[in-house]
């Protein structure tokens, strides 16, 4: 399996994007990221902090992400599988109203990610002065357990992973506050703690 050829979808990071808050999740955040629990009322999302809105909108429960209508639009009209959209309603602190968004669940699926199979690297020090740390590199899971959708994710966790097809489509669009990640350039600290 050509893991180059499969992206993790994450937050562009921009400053003073609008934050939102649920306020009458119907269940397990994780089950609402995953399509096992599909919310048939609007779930209600209050603004936490930011103000200014973007094609992704990131909540306080980490797992759940917002897209606006042109990204689900270009979901739909391509007939990308793996996902699905569920109502929400969303406020400003001042009870003003902000429409044109979905809540965005991810019914693709993979197995688990393989810890075994991703490279032990070191990372730099991430401030002037600091340590290195042992690190792991890449996201990998058995190819096998891929259900071919183009949108999917690994059992257990909240990650978003998409397809080069889909990419591309999004990067035709370019959609503000969403970033890609090869799943072979994903990094984190590995627990084991740091390397003098």
């Amino acid at each position: 399996m050509n893991y180059d050829n499969i992206f993790l979808v994450r937050d562009g990071s921009i400053g003073g994007t609008l934050h939102l808050k649920a306020m009458n999740l119907p269940g397990d955040p994780y089950d609402i990221h995953a399509g096992v629990t599909r919310p048939v009322y609007p779930i209600i999302y209050k603004q936490h902090s930011g103000r200014y809105l973007h094609d992704q909108l990131t909540t306080t429960h980490a797992i759940l992400v917002l897209y606006s209508e042109r990204v689900i639009s270009m979901l739909a009209d391509r007939k990308f599988t793996g996902w699905i959209t569920y109502p929400v309603e969303i406020y400003r602190k001042d009870g003003r109203s902000i429409p044109g968004y979905y809540g965005f669940s991810v019914i693709g699926r993979c197995g688990p990610i393989d810890d075994g199979r991703r490279q032990r690297v070191l990372l730099p020090p991430r401030e002037k002065g600091g340590k290195c740390v042992q690190g792991l590199r890449g996201l990998k899971f058995q190819g096998d357990s891929w259900d071919g959708s183009d949108i999917f994710c690994p059992l257990g966790t909240g990650f978003i992973f998409i397809t080069e097809e889909v990419r591309r489509s999004l990067q035709e669009i370019k959609p503000s506050n969403v970033s890609f990640l090869k799943l072979s350039d994903f990094e984190v600290i590995d627990a084991s703690g740091l390397v003098s």
